[in-house]
């Protein structure tokens, strides 16, 4: 009987030495992840997660070849294009493939997930067929926005571009100097090129 009760307590205090340190280990990892979180705010961008912007660089490797083939059509390439455009707005670089595969990915995963939920393929293909056509829907929805946006701004950068030739301003001065000037869209197009 003492051998199980010695048995026991070694068992428990090993347990607890080991949930100590898991718990210590994710304590770590969470005060590196809210720094980078912290460090990326700084920035001047708001980065939500750093695991996000790093998938959204590197997409899921096994489904990029499929994510390159699909590429090819023109539909896609334009929809993945606006993805993208709206993806850097918000702090966020991704290349088309990784974001196509990455998109691919959670379509699977959602076929999964519905198939194993209702046990049926027919409702798995529909969650991920509605989930593909909300996403396709937004990112439309968002670059029509963009589009308006510049057209609304195009009348004032070309006064703004006037006025800065006519003061004799360079080219470099008058780009900076629209950019500044103009707060939506168009001017961060003018500071990028600047």
């Amino acid at each position: 009987m003492d051998a199980v009760v010695g048995l026991a307590a070694v068992g428990v205090a090993s347990s607890g030495a080991a949930g100590y340190l898991v718990a210590r280990l994710a304590t770590v990892r969470h005060e590196r992840l809210r720094r980078t979180w912290a460090l990326a705010a700084e920035g001047g961008r708001g980065v939500a997660h750093p695991g996000l912007a790093w998938r959204l660089r590197h997409g899921v490797s096994g489904l990029r070849p499929v994510a390159e083939a699909l590429l090819r059509r023109e539909p896609v390439r334009r929809y993945v294009l606006w993805a993208r455009m709206a993806l850097e707005q918000r702090g966020y670089a991704s290349t088309s493939d990784a974001l196509l595969s990455l998109v691919l990915g959670a379509c699977l995963a959602l076929l999964v997930a519905g198939w194993v939920v209702a046990a049926s393929p027919v409702f798995g293909a529909a969650v991920a067929g509605c989930a593909l056509v909300a996403l396709c829907a937004a990112v439309k929805s968002d670059a029509e926005r963009r589009e308006a946006a510049l057209r609304d701004e195009i009348p004032d950068a070309l006064r703004s571009l006037g006025v800065c030739f006519r003061a004799g301003l360079s080219l470099m001065q008058t780009l900076e100097q629209t950019g500044s000037e103009m707060k939506g869209p168009l001017g961060e197009l003018f500071l990028s090129a600047a």
